[in-house]
């Protein structure tokens, strides 16, 4: 694989005009889990989706599905989605009614629409007799045609090729969190060219990372003379946050675990190590004093899983512990 740099910052082979994209300022990434491939015969039992403005996050939407059918165990190996999980869920019809409240009118982006727009369109036909007719655009394509040299254009290669994540995790909103970040990355990639390549008579005036406003790695302390030490409890590990902290802030303490070599996620997943619980104090989706994270969590711990779950004095004292270490180094 091309180096990164060099990767996103060569001339393309298509000339200095590049392709004309949409993208949108407004939008919504969507991802779905479903029991097979099968356009007629396999069911949606997850839906994730995320309202975005500007570059910005400005709503989210995580529905579990029960299906018509019992979820084979390749899927769940693949997903981590149980019958279980989805026995008490709402069904197909309940879940596209909020659905489209939540996408309203906005254009949707998909990594291989193919898939998700077949199977959504689908479903509002069968299950509410309506049409779904918002637009779709791929971010499969636009990769397809703005990286022509590349061997394929799953997301898991692309995530892995921008610094996004080592890893796809198979989820619907953790699935969209990360084709959000590669939309964004090609919309920096098409301003930057097109600048470069189109005006300043093709003349590159610096080196440029489009996606440094996005990246959540470690990559910022490869130059650095702080040494990490491996044998912290965090080095390595995936860390999820939930809730409101009190001493310190989800920023502030995200950095932190990256400091130490921790790896930061968005949402529980069955390769989580830690989550972080804070306060649910004030927050509106907290159902019976748990977050959905915290729900996920203990469900796969119920399973099996070693997610370790621990509160924000527990967090601080082990970041505490961890200064201290250094200290005496």
């Amino acid at each position: 694989m091309e180096d990164n740099i060099n990767f996103v910052t060569q001339k393309l082979s298509i000339g200095k005009e590049l392709f004309s994209f949409t993208f949108p300022d407004k939008y919504v990434v969507v991802d779905l889990e479903t029991t097979g491939f099968s356009r007629t015969d396999d069911s949606i039992i997850e839906i994730g989706a995320i309202l975005v403005d500007k570059g910005f996050i400005v709503d989210r939407f995580q529905q579990l599905v029960c299906p018509e059918c019992s979820i084979d165990k390749r899927i769940t190996d693949i997903t981590g989605i149980t019958n279980e999980m989805v026995c008490d869920c709402p069904n197909l019809k309940q879940t596209l009614l909020r659905f489209i409240n939540f996408v309203e009118y906005y254009p949707l982006i998909c990594h291989n629409k193919g898939f998700d727009q077949v199977f959504l369109r689908n479903a509002f036909i069968n299950h509410l007799g309506i049409s779904f007719d918002n637009e779709f655009i791929d971010s499969l394509e636009i990769s397809r045609n703005l990286f022509p040299s590349l061997n394929n254009h799953a997301l898991e290669t692309l995530v892995g090729l921008f610094g996004i994540s080592d890893s796809v995790e198979h989820r619907a909103l953790s699935d969209a969190m990360q084709t959000f970040q590669c939309f964004e990355f090609f919309r920096h990639f098409v301003s930057l060219n097109n600048a470069l390549y189109s005006g300043n008579n093709g003349k590159k005036k610096k080196k440029y990372d489009p996606y440094s406003h996005l990246r959540v790695d470690i990559s910022k302390l490869d130059n650095s003379d702080i040494p990490i030490d491996q044998n912290n409890p965090f080095f390595g590990k995936r860390c999820v946050f939930t809730g409101v902290f009190h001493s310190f802030s989800r920023q502030g303490a995200a950095e932190s675990v990256m400091k130490m070599g921790g790896i930061i996620q968005e949402n529980v997943t069955m390769k989580t190590d830690f989550l972080i619980v804070g306060s649910f104090e004030g927050i509106d989706n907290v159902i019976d004093g748990k977050s959905g994270k915290l729900n996920t969590a203990e469900k796969y711990i119920t399973k099996g899983l070693s997610i370790k779950i621990i509160s924000e004095p527990e967090f601080e004292l082990l970041l505490n512990e961890n200064n201290e270490s250094d200290d005496d180094g």
